[in-house]
Parts: structure tokens; sequence; C-alpha cells
């Protein structure tokens, strides 16, 4: 990346390039000379390094980029030693993780629940075959809807526990508007995610969890074989879920990246035809624009085609790329929601979509921990849909007229 085309800050150039680099497992001759020339000739501000490659998932692929590049000697003694610890520290934390999803697993196999991991340890195991090398604070693990309950009593019986204060009608609303049911254990901390679907209503995304269910084959995790999502919906996966946290971890990308370089023979023509299919082309090109642009991931003709007929993904990975390691702006909770659902319209090609999710999340009914949360009696129930509407339309109009102002 020249200084012309690097989106960040030049007080951070070399840093953030030493971090895109690192953010790999495979360098080319150039990479790592590139690499020892930032390292042996910049003033580095390694206290932005660290703190930078823990909020974005980084450190265990930075260290093994400095040892596998033959550089450790290249980093002051100190910051190795707190570079060590970390990764050390991560690295227990992903093991106990993996070692609870495994007693998850069994337990729901011992009921007969089909289970099938999402992220976390499968797919560090599908990019980078090592565990070790993503991060993660909790487990995302899918069922059916009709296996949902039972999945929900076997975590309880191993200690899990859900804290929200779920009425009979705020459950039916949560389960037909949200995707994941967190439930955290008690005595360690860990949480758990149990997804019926792979993402909420108001995101007008609908992936057909059975057909992925149908393509999914199992893969060793820690000694177990665990089913997982084959590469071509993986690959899918990891766009739409990068997409709607908005790529803000280089990690997310890196991991979409390794797992494109990890399968050679992935069906490309499937892949584009299954997003057309499911109306999330777009999402699929921010993803694949992001691993080209950023890490330099190697794509075939026909996905570099794709990019180039898609005119509004250059804008959105622009977007990406310029807040990836900025400072998070001085907004409030709606001005954040304003930008997240601008961000949800623009990486939508469909316009019919970009209305459902207006739609959907203009009459959602507010989750249950939410403030504005009504405790109505069912025949009044309805109510939410219109009070819900009415705040909205109130709040984003003052952001929206606070912004217009400015720019005037």
């Amino acid at each position: 990346m020249t200084a012309g085309d690097n989106p960040y800050a030049s007080s951070t150039a070399a840093e953030i390039d030493l971090l895109l680099l690192c953010a790999r497992r495979c360098f080319t001759p150039v990479q790592t000379a590139l690499l020892k020339r930032i390292l042996e000739e910049e003033e580095l501000d390694w206290r932005f390094i660290l703190a930078a490659a823990s909020r974005h998932g980084l450190l265990a692929l930075l260290w093994a980029s400095l040892k596998s590049q033959n550089c450790i000697d290249l980093v002051p003694a100190h910051i190795t030693e707190k570079l060590q610890a970390a990764v050390r520290e991560a690295t227990a934390r992903t093991l106990a993780l993996t070692g609870e999803l495994t007693r998850i697993l069994g337990a729901f196999s011992l009921a007969g629940i089909r289970a099938m991991p999402c992220k976390g340890p499968v797919a560090a195991m599908a990019a980078y075959g090592d565990l070790s090398f993503r991060s993660f604070c909790d487990l995302d693990v899918l069922v059916t809807r009709r296996d949902l309950d039972q999945a929900r009593h076997r975590l309880t019986l191993l200690g899990y526990r859900h804290h929200l204060p779920f009425s009979a009608q705020q459950e039916r609303d949560y389960l037909n508007n949200e995707c994941a049911l967190a439930l955290r254990h008690e005595q360690h901390g860990h949480i758990v995610e149990i997804h019926w679907r792979f993402t909420e209503r108001n995101a007008s995304v609908e992936l057909p969890v059975e057909a992925f269910w149908k393509r999914a084959r199992p893969i060793p995790v820690a000694g177990m074989p665990v089913l997982a999502l084959c590469p071509e919906d993986l690959v899918l996966y990891l766009c739409v879920h990068g997409a709607k946290h908005r790529w803000e971890r280089l990690e997310w990308i890196a991991c979409l990246a390794e797992t494109i370089r990890a399968n050679p023979a992935l069906d490309w023509n499937s892949v584009f035809k299954t997003s057309r299919s499911y109306r999330i082309a777009r999402l699929l090109n921010l993803g694949l624009r992001l691993t080209q642009t950023l890490l330099g991931a190697e794509l075939p003709p026909v996905a570099i085609q794709r990019l180039q007929e898609d005119p509004g993904v250059d804008a959105l990975s622009q977007w990406v790329k310029a807040r990836l390691f900025s400072a998070a702006p001085d907004e409030t909770h709606y001005q954040q929601r304003a930008a997240r659902y601008w961000f949800m319209l623009r990486s939508r090609e469909h316009w019919a979509d970009r209305l459902r999710i207006v739609l959907y999340s203009a009459i959602r009914p507010p989750h249950p921990s939410a403030p504005e949360w009504l405790d109505l009696p069912p025949r009044l129930a309805f109510l939410h849909h219109i009070f819900r509407p009415v705040r909205l339309l109130g709040e984003y109009g003052a952001v929206a007229w606070n912004r217009y102002l400015r720019v005037r």
C-alpha cells in the first residue's frame, strides 16, 4: 500500500501497514522485505500496535507473523514480552471456550439435538487450520427451530442461564424477530448464543437454514468431528456477518481471506449464483473487495469481474477502511443507530430489501431489555407497532435535522 492509497491518518500509516501485513499466514518475498523495512526504519508506536491488534483480534496473527518471518529481534524486548503474554492469555481463553464447545455438543448429541457451531473454533480451523489464530469471546451454535427449547433446557442443565425478563408475549416477539438467544454460565462466565436463523428479521437476509444444513460437512475441532458450513456457505456467512457489524474488526476480513486461500477449489460460480438467489450479492462483493484491497487476497477472474460490475461496492469499502482504525466518533445512541441503518441500506442492491429493512425496523417490537418496552396486555400488544414508528421518526428525524444544520 502506497502513501497515496492509505485511507488512514498519516501519523499511524506505518503501524497500520504493519498490522495489515501481519494479518495473514503466508508472505511473499516482497511482503517479507516490506515488513522488515518497517520494523528497521520506522519509529513505531507500539502502544498503538498492541491496542489495535487486541481490538481487531490480531494478537496471535501478529506474533505468528513476526516469528515466521524471523522479525522477533527487530521488536523491542519489552514489547515482545507484552505480546507473548497477551497471546498466551488469548490462547488460554480460546482453548477454554473450545473445550466448553465440545462439552455442549456432546450434551446436545446425547439429547438427539442437531447442532452446528458458527464462527469461533470452526471458522478458525476452516481458515487457519489452528484454533489459536482466531480470538472469540463467546460461542455461536445453530440449532433447528424445533430443537430450540430442548437446546435451551440442556444448556440450563449445564449451568447456563439467560437473564432477559421474558413474558410470554415478549418471547413470541423475540423468536419471531431475533436470530439468537444468549445464555451465560453462572460460574465460568462463558456465553453461548443459540441461533435458529442466521440474521435478525430486520436485516432482510433470508438465508435458507435447511439448505445450509444439507451442505454442511464435519471438520475436526479439538479431536472431535464437528459439523460445519461447507466452504462456499462459510464464505457467504462470513460476508453477511461482517457486514452486519460493518466490518469493524480486521480479523473478520483476515478470516475471510484465509478461508479463500485455504480452499483453492472453491466453487466460485456456485458462490455467486447462491448470493444472487439469496439477494446478498453486494454483501459478498464488499467482503471480497476488502480482502483484496486490504490484505491482497488473490481472487479468480469471475470474482474480479463481479466486483467491477457492482457500482456501489467501492464507496462502501472506502467507508469501512476509513473507520477501521479510527477512534470511535462521539455520537449519541441514535446517531450510531442511524449510521448502522445507513450502512445496511447502502449494502443492499435491491430496493425491495431496503424497503423491508425500513419496515421491519419500524414495526418490530423493542428488545425486552430496551427501556422503551411497555408491558402491554395481550389485547393491546399491537400498540407497539404504532408507538415504535412514531418514536423512531422523532429520534431519527432529530438526528437528520442536526446533521442538516451542521452541513449548513
